[in-house]
């Protein structure tokens, strides 16, 4: 029979989840004009496949994680279950017309972000509860169960977004992080450099983020912060 961590285990995981979506989830928009329309058929067509991919294991995720939190007998709210967390993929193809360009848009019109960040907020009031439930009754709580969803889910994620979840970087602003991971990303770029990461998610283009594993980062990181000493070192894990 499930207990109180078992659901507190279960919610947490699809909290996390949902706060990485409502992170990197948002619309996205790739424009081909001009001479660029023909040229960009191969790579709007490889990138539609990348989109699509990462569309389905994400929603497979989810999926599994919701069914993992009903199983507990938690109480779950319909709204937590229905909320959309994958976009639509659209292309959008206009001839070219007088002095305007021939152009082609591909979107994706991303998850439901506002209802997204509702749910979140209901969620995290559900965790507080169970928390306080768990510290209330102590014998309901089997410490060996206890999990931390990130160290579970291995979600891509960008340099700076690794940074703000996993390092000692609560005192940094975001404006730094980012400065932090363009020193960083120009130590790999610099010639004859031996700095080097983990191979991001997928093929990258210019104006795109680039995505990697938690779990490859954080077993580089630590030679990387021996390498640059400005990065900050990745956060210990509580015991």
């Amino acid at each position: 029979m499930a207990n109180t961590q078992d659901h507190l285990n279960a919610l947490r995981e699809l909290a996390w989840l949902y706060a990485q979506l409502k992170l990197w989830g948002g619309p996205r928009r790739f424009e081909y004009a001009g001479a660029s329309v023909e040229h960009g058929n191969e790579e709007r067509l490889q990138l539609k496949r990348e989109m699509v991919h990462a569309h389905r294991g994400v929603f497979q995720n989810i999926c599994k994680a919701r069914k993992r939190l009903l199983s507990t007998g938690y109480p779950v709210p319909d709204s937590w279950l229905m909320v959309e967390v994958v976009g639509q993929l659209s292309e959008k193809h206009t001839a070219a017309t007088g002095k305007n360009q021939e152009k082609v848009v591909l979107a994706d019109s991303g998850a439901d972000l506002e209802v997204l960040k509702s749910v979140l907020r209901e969620m995290h009031v559900a965790i507080l509860r169970l928390e306080s439930e768990a510290e209330t009754n102590p014998h309901d709580v089997d410490p060996s169960t206890s999990r931390n969803p990130s160290e579970e889910s291995d979600l891509p994620v960008t340099l700076t977004e690794f940074m703000r979840r996993y390092c000692k970087s609560d005192d940094k602003p975001d404006a730094r992080l980012d400065s932090l991971r363009t020193s960083l990303q120009n130590a790999v770029r610099r010639k004859g450099s031996e700095v080097t990461l983990p191979k991001h998610i997928g093929e990258w283009r210019p104006g795109q983020k680039r995505y990697y594993k938690p779990s490859a980062l954080k077993k580089a990181w630590p030679g990387l912060c021996k390498q640059l000493p400005y990065l900050p070192p990745l956060k210990q894990i509580k015991s």
